[in-house]
């Protein structure tokens, strides 16, 4: 505390001036920019080096201290973004740090991924569309637009982001990811290998990377590599349906006869509908097709009343389609128990 009271006495002798511009090379420019820096509300910090007014306005800056509240709020919205905290009052918090500092790619970006997690994606391709004006190459945002137009099956909006954003950081292994999804949408499976081999070369943990690698690898044809990356995924995330499902599919209609085992397939439906708690339609339709294929009909129609019980108010027409299945199986030649 002394030491501290010593400086703020310092700090009272001390006179605030501008500073002397002084020349930047062209080399450290780009790497300013590639950080997201901007400065003085310009396009990039190139156009401030070349602009009169631009250079004075960049040395009237309010005072880093003054910034300090801000900035502590928008690390703590940041934290609560990365536990899915994104309530009404974060919102208003990342709007009301927009207002504030307009000039910084960075609130807008947080406001978009904001706005993408509570699924209002209008507003959130909008933001982040702000935040790349202001920084057309800012990765964090040039990834969340590129995933705001995935999830609304844009795939063309999606990919001109990420391949931007691979040319500028070819290692970025968030980019591979996304641009294999956005190959294997778009019917282009060798492409989306690619990809998600490049992922798993540097981290193969990635459960994602093999479940989507699994996928690009059947559309190729090579079921048996297909079967065991969905396997890995699975091994690396347990009960995860994007990936049950799939290898159980597989599993029971594989074009290779030796490849086929219903009784595994049942295990990994199983296995998938514990996870989800029996809430998750499809995962009960997986263990409703591994009953069948075990010729065990009265199995059956329990996961397909469970499955119809989930879908029929939002889908009443799913729920006639799987109750006309239910209705066409042969009567039961099984005792009930398990």
């Amino acid at each position: 505390r002394a030491a501290f009271n010593q400086l703020l006495d310092f700090e009272k002798t001390l006179e605030r001036t501008l500073a002397v511009a002084q020349p930047m090379a062209s080399e450290d420019i780009r790497k300013l920019e590639a950080l997201g820096y901007v400065a003085g509300g310009q396009a990039s910090i190139a156009a401030a080096y070349t602009n009169t007014d631009a250079w004075a306005e960049l040395f009237h800056l309010r005072d880093i201290k003054d910034g300090l509240a801000i900035s502590r709020q928008s690390f703590s919205i940041r934290a609560r973004i990365v536990v899915n905290e994104v309530g009404d009052e974060v919102l208003e918090q990342a709007r009301h740090l927009v207002a504030a500092s307009p000039e910084t790619v960075f609130f807008h970006n947080l406001l978009g991924c904001i706005h993408l997690r509570r699924d209002e994606f209008e507003p959130a391709v909008a933001a982040l569309t702000r935040a790349l004006a202001l920084n057309p190459d800012y990765s964090e945002s040039l990834n969340n637009l590129a995933m705001a137009y995935i999830v609304q099956n844009r795939f063309a909006d999606a990919e001109p982001l990420l391949r931007r954003d691979i040319e500028n950081m070819p290692q970025s292994l968030r980019a591979h990811k996304s641009m294999g999804y956005v190959m294997l949408k778009t019917n282009r499976p060798k492409l989306a290998r690619e990809h998600f081999e490049f992922v798993l070369r540097r981290e193969p943990q990635s459960h994602g990377a093999h479940r989507y690698l699994g996928e690009a690898l059947e559309q190729l044809g090579d079921e048996t590599a297909a079967r065991d990356h969905y396997a890995e995924s699975l091994r690396l995330n347990p009960g995860w349906i994007s990936a049950a499902l799939p290898l159980a599919r597989l599993l029971l209609t594989a074009r290779d006869a030796a490849l086929r085992d219903p009784t595994r397939a049942l295990q990994v439906a199983w296995e998938a509908c514990e996870a989800a708690e029996h809430r998750d339609a499809q995962a009960l339709v997986a263990l409703a097709d591994a009953y069948q294929a075990l010729n065990r009909p009265h199995k059956v129609r329990e996961a397909l009343d469970e499955a119809i019980a989930l879908v029929a108010p939002a889908d009443p027409a799913e729920a006639d389609r799987l109750r006309a299945r239910r209705d066409a199986l042969a009567p039961d030649r099984e005792p009930a128990a398990r």
